[in-house]
């Protein structure tokens, strides 16, 4: 077997860090954070805390880069189901509401 010497050299792509919290009463929330050339991890840390704590203050259980995901599996999940806590909605969160009207979910 004969390994490539540009293969050896491959620069890792980077990190992320996802942090979960619980509360007191079994809410689940989480935020995310991802490395960026030159950006210390430590930094990175910093980012995913600082998101979690704006998350809890915002009242969500979902972070706003997955609103739009957790939205579309309770619009294909079973109908007695699904029940979020969501914070302030994002602009992409908006594209639900055209999923609800074409999947016929009634709310």
């Amino acid at each position: 077997m004969r390994i490539l010497p540009e293969l050896t050299q491959v620069r890792s792509p980077g990190y992320a860090l996802t942090l979960l919290a619980e509360s007191t009463t079994s809410a689940i929330y989480c935020s995310e954070a991802v490395s960026e050339p030159g950006v210390a991890p430590e930094d990175v840390g910093l980012k995913a805390t600082r998101a979690l704590l704006a998350e809890i203050e915002k009242g969500g259980c979902v972070d706003q880069r997955h609103q739009t995901l957790v939205l579309l599996l309770m619009v294909l999940g079973s109908e007695d189901v699904g029940r979020c806590r969501m914070g302030e909605p994002t602009p992409k969160t908006y594209v639900c509401r055209k999923l609800r009207k074409y999947f016929a979910v009634v709310i």
